[in-house]
């Protein structure tokens, strides 16, 4: 009891330690420290989504995307063994955002409102992110074959 008692004083004591100091800070860097603090509250997400086809938990959907981009990463990496002229990596990538745009449509729908479009924004950075996993890993397992 003491223990937690001890650190409850300490976390407040720092607490009131970090407060003071923002407080001296000039108008400039008090702006800034503002403006840094504003946005990742913006890109709170929420923990259920609405859309036009129903509501979805956000963890699920991220997961779905992310496997998503994988997989096409995967599949795209194999076209660009096959034929690198053919086939380059900034090609095969430009249609990504498409190819998420149907995927999107076809599980959930059009993002019919601002927490859906964020959402919506999120998981596409999470497939174009499972899409350069998806092109990495393919090509990690051929060189651990070789």
């Amino acid at each position: 009891m003491r223990k937690i008692f001890i650190s409850l004083v300490l976390a407040v004591g720092f607490v009131a330690v970090i407060s003071s100091c923002g407080e001296t800070a000039t108008n400039e860097n008090a702006e800034e420290v503002k403006t840094e603090q504003a946005e990742p509250k913006a890109t709170v997400l929420p923990t259920a989504v609405t859309t036009s086809k129903g509501t979805y938990d956000v963890k699920m959907v991220m997961k779905r995307m992310y496997k998503e981009g994988v997989s096409t990463g995967k599949a795209k990496k194999s076209l660009y063994d096959k034929s690198p002229s053919k086939y380059s990596k900034e090609k095969l990538l430009e249609g990504a955002e498409s190819n998420f745009k149907e995927q999107w449509n076809y599980y959930y729908g059009t993002p019919n409102n601002d927490e859906a479009k964020a959402v919506y924004e999120k998981a596409l950075e999470k497939y174009l992110q499972g899409w350069e996993d998806g092109w990495g890993v393919y090509n990690t397992t051929i060189d651990s074959i070789k």
